[in-house]
Parts: structure tokens; C-alpha cells; sequence
């Protein structure tokens, strides 16, 4: 970025935030659609604002009027004249590295949060628990990887130590088998030592929870260890190396139900070692088209297909009682990425959170057909509200007594994002 001027680092940073806040799509899609050479400073600059306002305005000379600022819709946002002072200020940073340095110190306070978040973190855990919150998701998002069967641990962290002036530094995950951790932003599809890995399907980004919900939806007694009955308080307790040289398992069918881009369907079938199916499910055409791209050749076992919008129940009875493990990694409030995502703390819309739950158990009472006797069902959400966690589970629990608990928890969000996943075995 030294090498764009002043006034170009200005004009990029408010084109940015008046896309992000005037269309559905979050920070880090966001910033990956920007030239390359901005992605780390645009990272840096926008996750410090939207984690730790109160600090940033301060800095800045910006006033706020208290509570109101969240009350602000994303229009309002997307046309706030503030922003133009935010994109002067951040201006005055040529890299990435030198705003890590002038904010590596600051912690979050509990103004940079919606109080309405505050009050329910406070009554669902307990106010040490919700300050636990407050503390990790003003932290900035790891970058990590996952790498395939293909590449070691080993061979991938010499690559990134040849090209550290890039990449930084990194380590295993301490929480998932397949996963490497950058200490900071890392260019990791561009960079010289790890772009041709990349193009050739050898790893893929992937938060390290992300890459434990897949472990989990495959072995979840293994990965229970890792879950806690509340957030904050998971710990790393597994012999991951253990698990990396462990034997392929049998060949499954697995349904990725709400698969999305399919970061978790990747990952299902490379845990799979390529054997069995994975089919990936969503009625997005193209999120579908997006993972047929990804998987670049590295998984055969993979079939992705788009299910009409409202004609769910119709096409997958053909499919009933086919699958050995269905995973519905349902769409939720978000609440679990506020650190990789903080632009959400200004998306919270009443209605959509209260039908969340709603919606969450219909597409469990959908899939959970899919099933086979012996079979297992997976749910997983990236959130901490228990409306939509273990509310959920009870409510699916008792309509389908069929269904015996295997069990579940949080995990989060410490190091990686926050999520809850919970398991039952049909009898």
C-alpha cells in the first residue's frame, strides 16, 4: 500500500464501507474482492473499526451519539459522513503492519457492542462468561488453512518459512488435525510459496471450528472432548497427531445439507481419504456453482447439487434413509463470527432472529429422513444464542424420540470462530 497514494488508501477504504453496509454480503467476502495488494490493509483498518469502535472514533475525533449508533440500519451506515473521516485517518497508514502496531495493545470495551447482545450474553452465561465475549471477538481473526491428505503439516510450514517476508509466520492448529494458523494476515493464495498449492487443490482457508464441525460430524465421541457447555471454556485436548496418521475410514454416504460454498464438504471428503459420497445440498445456485470450482479436481466423491427454493420436502424424499451421516449446518444469527465478521453487530434485525429457531428445526425435521437406522444427524450454527443451540436441540429431540443423543456443546470462540454442534444416532 506505500505505493498508493494518500488520497487513492482514502477513497478505497470509503468505497469499501459503503458496499459492505449497502449490500447483504459480509467483511471478509467483502475484502476478498479487492485488488490484492489492499486485501491486508483494508483487513487490518475495517477489523479494528467494526471490532473496537470506541477506541477507533476516539482516535479519530469521531463523535457518536451512544446507543443510538446501533440503532443505525446499514443504509444509514452506508451514507454516514463519519465514514469519511474514518477513510482520512486510516489514510495516514501506509501497511497493514503499521496499523497492527499502533493498535496491537487496545482491547474491546463493552460499548463496542449492541447492548442488546451485552444484556443476552449476561443472562444466557453469566456476566464473566460475556466478558470472556467481550475480550476474544474484539481480537483480530486468525488466517487458517486446511490441508488435504496430500501435504503434510511439515512440507506446507517449510514452504511458508521459505517465504516468511509474505507469510509470516505460522504453526499447527492446536485444535484441528489438518489445520495450520498464521500469526497474522497472510496472503496464502497469492504468495510465491503457497499459490501453487493452493491452485492445485492442497489446501484450502478454513477457520480452525470450521474444520473441527466436519471432524465432529464424522466422529463426533473423538471431538467431544473439544466442546464445552459454554463458550469460552473449550480446550485443545486432542492427540492430533494421533488423528493425522490415523486409517481412512470405512466409505460413507454423507449429505452436506446446507452446504454453502463448501468448505465443509471439502473437508468431509478429503477426511474421508476420497472414499464413499459427499453429497453437498443448497438451494443457492451459485454457492453450488462456487464449490463445483473449488474442488479443482481434489475430491471425486463429491456430488454438489442445487435443490429448488420451496421444494425441499419434494426432492429429497427419493433420497430417504440413504445417508449414513447427514450434516445440516444450518443458517443462524451469525452471533458466534463477530471477530471475522464484526459488520454483523449492525445487521440484527428482531424478526429474522426471532424465525431463526423456527427455521433451523424444519430443516432438521427434513433432513433428519435422510437418515439411515444406525445412522447419524448433525446439527451445527455459528452462534451462542440458546434459541438456537440447545433450545433446538430439545425441541428436535422430543418431536423425534427416535433420534438418541450422542451429545454436543460449544466450541469458541478463543482462538477460532464460535459454534455450537450437537449429535444423534437414529435407533
Amino acid at each position: 500500500m506505500e505505493s498508493i497514494s494518500k488520497n487513492d488508501r482514502s477513497k478505497l477504504w470509503l468505497e469499501l464501507w459503503r458496499d459492505l453496509f449497502s449490500s447483504p454480503i459480509h467483511l471478509d467476502s467483502a475484502i476478498s474482492k479487492r485488488p490484492g495488494p489492499a486485501k491486508g490493509w483494508l483487513a487490518e483498518s475495517f477489523g479494528v473499526t467494526l471490532r473496537r469502535p470506541t477506541q477507533v472514533f476516539k482516535e479519530a475525533g469521531i463523535r457518536t451519539q451512544g446507543a443510538e449508533w446501533w440503532n443505525w440500519s446499514p443504509e444509514q451506515l452506508a451514507e454516514w459522513e463519519g465514514a469519511r473521516k474514518l477513510s482520512v485517518f486510516w489514510s495516514s497508514f501506509s501497511s497493514a503492519d503499521a496499523i497492527r502496531s499502533r493498535f496491537k495493545s487496545g482491547l474491546a470495551v463493552e460499548s463496542d457492542y449492541p447492548p442488546e447482545v451485552l444484556k443476552k450474553w449476561v443472562a444466557d452465561f453469566g456476566p464473566e462468561v460475556a466478558k470472556r465475549l467481550v475480550d476474544q471477538f474484539g481480537q483480530p481473526p486468525r488466517v487458517s488453512v486446511r490441508l488435504t491428505q496430500a501435504l503434510s503439516p511439515e512440507e506446507f510450514l517449510t514452504q511458508v518459512k521459505a517465504d516468511s517476508i509474505h507469510l509470516g509466520q505460522a504453526k499447527p492448529s492446536r485444535w484441528a488435525a489438518r489445520g495450520i494458523v498464521f500469526n497474522d494476515y497472510a496472503p496464502v493464495l497469492s504468495a510465491p510459496a503457497t499459490k501453487d498449492g493452493f491452485e492445485k487443490g492442497l489446501f484450502e482457508i478454513q477457520d480452525e471450528g470450521s474444520q473441527v464441525m466436519a471432524a465432529f460430524a464424522l466422529d463426533p465421541l473423538t471431538q467431544m472432548s473439544l466442546l464445552s457447555d459454554r463458550p469460552t471454556q473449550s480446550k485443545p485436548s486432542l492427540d492430533l497427531e494421533a488423528l493425522r496418521n490415523a486409517k481412512a475410514p470405512s466409505p460413507l454416504n454423507v449429505i452436506d445439507a446446507c452446504a454453502g460454498a463448501g468448505g465443509k464438504t471439502l473437508a468431509l471428503a478429503d477426511l474421508l481419504h476420497g472414499r464413499g459420497r459427499v453429497y453437498a445440498y443448497d438451494t443457492s445456485l451459485k454457492k453450488i456453482q462456487a464449490l463445483k470450482k473449488r474442488v479443482r479436481g481434489q475430491a471425486s466423491n463429491i456430488q454438489a447439487m442445487t435443490i429448488p427454493n420451496g421444494e425441499e420436502t419434494q426432492f429429497l424424499k427419493k433420497y430417504a434413509a440413504s445417508a449414513d451421516i447427514v450434516l445440516v449446518d444450518a443458517p443462524c444469527s451469525g452471533w458466534g463470527v463477530f471477530r471475522r465478521n464484526p459488520d454483523i453487530k449492525w445487521r440484527q434485525d428482531r424478526e429474522k432472529l426471532s424465525e431463526m429457531p423456527e427455521i433451523q428445526l424444519r430443516l432438521l425435521g427434513e433432513y433428519q429422513a435422510l437418515v439411515k437406522k444406525g445412522g447419524r444427524l448433525v446439527f451445527g450454527v455459528c452462534t451462542f444464542r440458546p434459541e438456537e443451540s440447545t433450545a433446538v436441540v430439545e425441541a428436535f429431540g422430543k418431536k423425534h424420540p427416535e433420534f438418541k443423543s450422542v451429545g454436543g456443546g460449544y466450541l469458541g470462540p478463543e482462538s477460532c470462530d464460535g459454534f455450537y454442534m450437537f449429535a444423534w444416532e437414529r435407533s
